[in-house]
């Protein structure tokens, strides 16, 4: 997976072969630093087609969003995990956590050259922007996007192609998470 901003590669990063249509960011910074920062992901899959290989994708990303490693790496990188999630709405596995970053710098936001705004590279690896409450630019041969430099709400949402796979293995994905979900009611966590 590529990065929305540099702590997806960290908190966000999913295992296997599983891939996603949609990421979205949220940084929160009504009280200045330190930001909340909201990150989701939308309709996660495998990109796999084997039965086998799809539930060894769906057991990591179980074991990956509710585990206690991400908490140690998070906070490697000035990222304190207040709370993350796998859940289904509208048909469509999602994702989302909820921290705290120290500054914009972690996520890669820092002010543009005349200090009047702030500015975020794009890449586009991580699909086409489809939202965003920011300004997208270029220069340097770079694509960013930018917001006034004292934005109380930094959002980007952006929607990449579904790979091949998809419509083998997202039902069962779906299945096995209800199936999860169901387990845990039951047992009542």
């Amino acid at each position: 997976m590529s990065r929305l901003i540099p702590l997806f590669t960290v908190v966000l990063l999913l295992p296997g072969c599983l891939a996603y249509e949609e990421s979205e960011m949220r940084i929160l910074r009504e009280q200045g630093e330190p930001a909340v920062l909201i990150e989701g992901l939308t309709n996660i899959y495998s990109d796999e087609t084997d039965v086998a290989k799809i539930q060894k994708d769906f057991n990591e990303l179980l074991k990956d969003w509710h585990g206690a490693e991400w908490l140690e790496e998070s906070r490697k990188e000035n990222f304190i995990l207040k709370s993350r999630d796998v859940y289904v709405r509208d048909g469509k596995i999602s994702a989302r956590e909820i921290g705290i970053i120290e500054s914009l710098k972690a996520a890669e936001i820092t002010p543009t050259s005349d200090n009047s705004k702030i500015e975020m590279p794009w890449d586009g690896s991580d699909g086409d922007v489809v939202e965003t409450n920011g300004k997208i630019t270029k220069h340097d041969g770079k694509t960013f996007i930018e917001w006034p430099k004292d934005a109380t709400e930094l959002r980007v949402k952006a929607r990449q192609t579904l790979k091949a796979n998809f419509a083998a293995s997202q039902p069962l994905m779906l299945n096995l998470l209800k199936q999860h979900i169901a387990k845990l009611a039951g047992e009542g966590k």
